[in-house]
């Protein structure tokens, strides 16, 4: 019997405006391009994933929120679309400042759950560098130059309150699509 890894996340969660934005983008690209992703590709801000058993989500979400429950609301500042290389997905990036304090919760979030879940998916699958961004689509290879251009929206610049970060589990359905509903969250401190 196959045991059951789940994904688990803690996420900066986007402010209403900018995921219509996001998902507008995602929408102009998909009508030329068929975006690859077998799970729900809606925009997010991944401080820390980790898989483990179901069992595990409660001491996970409550080692986060002990972690971060007296955080203070900051400003995060978006940046320039890339191209991942040497993959096929088109990135949305932050400015450096707001790297580095993602950087700095992903850093925190992974010695407070050090003991709970793995960096690792199951079956031996890859592991990533954490590199902080939000995915935008995924494409064949070959189309990801001219969905690049196709790219008229830009965020660069623009900035968003962070106020909450949320903690969500991924569900399968029985064809295997995986979506992210929220476990719980963590609304931030005013300044």
């Amino acid at each position: 019997m196959q045991k059951i890894m789940l994904a688990h996340s803690v996420n900066i969660a986007l402010q209403d405006e900018i995921t219509q934005r996001i998902i507008s983008i995602q929408k102009e690209l998909s009508i030329k391009h068929k975006e690859l992703r077998f799970y729900d590709s809606s925009p997010h801000i991944s401080i820390l994933t980790k898989f483990m058993s179901p069992k595990l989500t409660e001491k996970f979400a409550t080692a986060i929120k002990d972690e971060f429950s007296n955080d203070k609301k900051w400003e995060l500042k978006f940046s320039i679309f890339t191209k991942a290389e040497p993959s096929s997905y088109v990135f949305l990036n932050f400015s450096e400042e707001t790297k580095n304090r993602i950087y700095e919760l992903h850093n925190r979030a992974i010695k407070t759950t050090k003991d709970i879940g793995s960096l690792g998916q199951a079956g031996g699958l890859p592991k990533y560098q954490y590199n902080p961004h939000i995915s935008i689509i995924k494409l064949d290879t070959n189309e990801v130059d001219e969905a690049f251009e196709f790219i008229h929206h830009k965020l660069d610049g623009i900035s968003m309150p962070v106020d909450t970060y949320v903690i969500t589990r991924e569900s399968l359905d029985n064809k295997g699509y995986g979506t992210f509903p929220i476990y719980s969250s963590i609304h931030l401190k005013p300044n």
